[in-house]
């Protein structure tokens, strides 16, 4: 069977976890109610032939759906966690909180409705600051708009898309919200759209910092027209984690953020399809880390302004990561070491062209910079 269930099974966390773990450590001899997992790191879906399961965790105050790909029978841990799903957002959890498999809304819609809706014309979502999640969406004005980035994205992880374009057109404002993008059904690439003429007229800037636009979900999605910037926590202003996780991004305003600005994370992409600015800090601009990572912009003009410092490196590559930025301009400068390469990572800019920075770079007998 693909999605599996199980009768009042229900844990509590061994140790705390971060909001990017993927691995959950349960306290000893809970793990037996838990089914069995095989689907390992592949993308799930509710009718695949993989066994995986849906389970919430809870402190009391806060809540996240996550989707657990690996756990063998009796055992106390969990393996190849997808975090944030269903419109959630994934958060660091103390020891103690409780995790347990439930039904959750998107369960019990498409058990309700017998299957997904599967789209028969391209649709498009509006997202304003004065819409309703109430609302259906489907108009772009205060009576038919969403209220927020979340509501649309949950909508969109309940329809099979087919061959059809889906996307969510995000309006002015400032928006303090950790957007996950979520799995779909589906074969064409959704996209989630804000300003592209003047993208810092729509903000992604999350009140408690973290992850701006993160795709945690297996699936590839366009993101463009937005400025991101986010000022703690894991501070990544785009970020793609987990094999098969793509973002195509472009016209963009890259802000100040507490750690990445682009970040392709266990076997996650990310591509830049058009040109895009950056107008703040960061410790990292790009950030490709484990197999199968990539992070690839080419042909592209960056514009930087306001000298922004990178206090680790411009571009890190690490873990056969990849970081590919071949024939692009870059308008403006920046501060700090030029890029970092280790433990098998590769930077190919083609002819070593010089990248962003004012300190030369650094790279390890086993990585490769050229």
């Amino acid at each position: 069977m693909p999605q599996k269930y199980a009768n009042a099974a229900r844990a509590t966390l061994a140790s705390g976890i971060s909001d990017s773990a993927t691995s959950i450590t349960l306290t000893t001899g809970e793990g037996a109610a838990f089914p069995v997992a095989n689907a390992g790191a592949v993308t799930v879906s509710s009718t695949m032939g993989t066994d995986w399961f849906k389970c919430v965790l809870d402190d009391g105050s806060a809540i996240e759906v996550v989707y657990v790909r690996s756990h063998s029978g009796g055992a106390d841990s969990f393996t190849n966690v997808l975090r944030g799903q269903d419109g959630t957002t994934a958060v660091a959890w103390s020891a103690g909180a409780v995790i347990g498999l439930r039904v959750v809304a998107d369960d019990m819609a498409r058990t309700l409705t017998g299957a997904r809706e599967v789209l028969t014309a391209a649709r498009t979502y509006y997202v304003r600051s004065d819409g309703s999640d109430g609302n259906s969406g489907l108009v772009d004005s205060s009576a038919g708009a969403f209220l927020t980035i979340a509501k649309a994205t949950a909508v969109a992880a309940t329809l099979d898309v087919g061959t059809h374009q889906l996307t969510i057109k995000v309006g002015n404002a400032t928006w303090n919200e950790n957007v996950s993008l979520p799995w779909y059904a589906g074969t064409t690439m959704p996209i989630l759209e804000g300003n592209t003429a003047t993208p810092a007229s729509c903000f992604v800037n999350p009140s408690g910092g973290g992850r701006c636009i993160d795709n945690p979900s297996g699936r590839r999605w366009a993101v463009k027209g937005f400025k991101v910037a986010t000022a703690s926590g894991a501070g990544y202003g785009i970020s793609a984690q987990n094999a098969g996780s793509y973002i195509e991004y472009g016209q963009m305003d890259f802000g100040a953020c507490f750690l990445i600005q682009v970040a392709a994370l266990n076997g996650g992409q990310c591509s830049a399809a058009a040109n895009y600015s950056i107008t703040g800090a960061a410790a990292y601009h790009w950030y490709s880390f484990d197999v199968g990572s990539l992070v690839s912009v080419a042909s592209r003009t960056i514009t930087i302004t306001g000298t922004p410092a990178f206090s680790s490196a411009f571009a890190y590559a690490a873990r056969s990561a990849w970081v590919y930025a071949v024939s692009n301009t870059y308008s403006g400068s920046a501060t700090g070491k030029r890029y970092d390469v280790v433990k098998l990572g590769v930077i190919d800019t083609n002819v070593a062209a010089t990248l962003p920075g004012n300190v030369a770079g650094t790279f390890a007998t086993d990585g490769k910079y050229y």
